[in-house]
């Protein structure tokens, strides 16, 4: 419509003032009181025609009406601007133009192909996927849809941290559920996980006439890890929510990446030592980003410094820009984020969304989430209350740097 408004103009501008011009600026008003589109080419034309803007407009307004009741409600001049809004007729043959052909409504070229990639969601597998990770899913791939449909080669990915302390805990505790149901009794670790869905997770492997006969803490860690990655997966495709490639921590551990970063850092003089640790020096790279430890005391990788080598490794897959979606607790990862990618030469090719926080009501009371307590909303739970339709209209209704407060009563 903008085109043909464009169009329009120059036709009605030429047939008023014997003026030809090669563009006409057209325009969505940030304000929604101003009209569906709107265009300031009377100020252009002032400058021409050495008349007020305002006269202008009134004129141009005035002979648009008299063709145009077919689109318009109406083409009103404001202040020197002509705002225009859409008429009823219009949006039904509109509407009915999007059904008739849907796969092709609002496609565009727009990307040229350019290949890009988002990655989101990428919870921990420590437990169910929550309320937050549905809103994640519901965001996520609804951009990876839009940049397809803008002819991008948009490519979605889930990053599985299936490394460092938090699988440990969660491997202890495990453990602590399927020995108590042989009737052992062990301490649970502090911090661990006392979740009900460790002791389904027990059950089911307890009752698994295929299991080793002799079941240690390794092959805990890798059963409980596994179990809830292909139930997370289960849980996104119920979403809806279909990921082109999934990148486990530990794969990116084992690669080599991590050397070669630790290789190029020093290469280029971005580390020093500092108390027996190994720093970035980040705030050379970024504005306001803070050295960072990449090597500990111990000469333990740091999970940032596995970070940055699996976002490098995003680049040599032929990624030209990526996005991740993250949650507001990583707000302060960006800078050093940012400052890495920047010394390694990706300045430019990397964005951060921050999808904040979902609340869930009942009522007016705000549930308190906690998965290590084992208190949490999970995605399946949410399917089975509202429908995976109501509950990806609700997260994609507010925006996303907003807070959302998810009512289940009301949805």
């Amino acid at each position: 419509m903008k085109r043909f408004v464009e169009e329009l103009l120059k036709g009605k501008i030429k047939e008023l003032y014997r003026i030809e011009l090669q563009s006409v600026p057209v325009v969505v008003p940030e304000e929604e009181t101003f009209g569906d589109l709107s265009t300031t080419v009377a100020f252009q034309l002032a400058k021409v025609l050495r008349t007020d803007p305002r006269k202008i407009a009134s004129e141009l307004a005035e002979k648009l009406n008299e063709d145009e009741q077919e689109n318009f409600r109406s083409i009103t001049a404001t202040g020197g601007y002509i705002n225009f809004i859409y008429s009823t007729k219009y949006l039904q043959r509109l509407a009915g133009r999007i059904v008739d052909d849907i796969e092709s409504f609002a496609r565009s070229e727009l990307g040229r192909g350019e290949k890009v990639q988002i990655e989101f969601v990428s919870a921990n597998p420590t437990g169910p996927l929550n309320i937050v990770s549905a809103r994640a899913s519901a965001v996520g791939s609804t951009l990876v849809n839009l940049l397809k449909n803008a002819g991008f080669d948009a490519r979605s990915e889930y990053y599985i941290n299936d490394s460092g302390g938090q699988i440990e805990k969660l491997a202890l505790s495990f453990e602590v559920r399927y020995r108590s149901l042989q009737g052992e009794e062990l301490p649970m670790p502090e911090d661990g996980y006392f979740g009900e869905y460790l002791v389904d997770y027990a059950r089911e492997l307890l009752g698994d006439s295929n299991k080793p006969q002799k079941i240690d803490l390794e092959f805990l860690r890798h059963y409980i890890v596994n179990r809830i990655i292909e139930d997370q997966k289960k849980d996104l495709e119920s979403f809806r929510t279909n990921f082109d490639s999934f990148v486990r921590e530990s794969e990116i551990r084992k690669s080599g990446r991590v050397e070669q970063i630790l290789e190029k850092f020093s290469s280029i003089g971005a580390t020093y030592t500092k108390d027996g640790a190994l720093w970035f020096r980040a705030s050379n790279y970024y504005k306001g980003a803070e050295d960072s430890v990449l090597v500990k005391s111990d000469g333990e990788w740091t999970y940032y410094l596995v970070d940055i080598a699996y976002h490098i490794d995003k680049f040599e897959r032929g990624f030209s820009r990526v996005w991740d979606i993250w949650g507001p607790d990583h707000h302060g990862h960006i800078p050093r984020m940012m400052a890495a990618l920047n010394a390694l030469g990706y300045e430019g090719r990397f964005y951060v969304i921050l999808l904040q926080q979902v609340n869930i009501l009942e009522g007016k009371e705000r549930l308190a989430m906690s998965k290590r307590a084992g208190r949490i909303v999970t995605m399946r739970e949410l399917i089975q209350a509202v429908g995976v339709d109501v509950a990806r209209f609700f997260f994609l209704l507010r925006r996303i740097e907003s807070h959302l407060d998810f009512d289940l009563e009301l949805a």
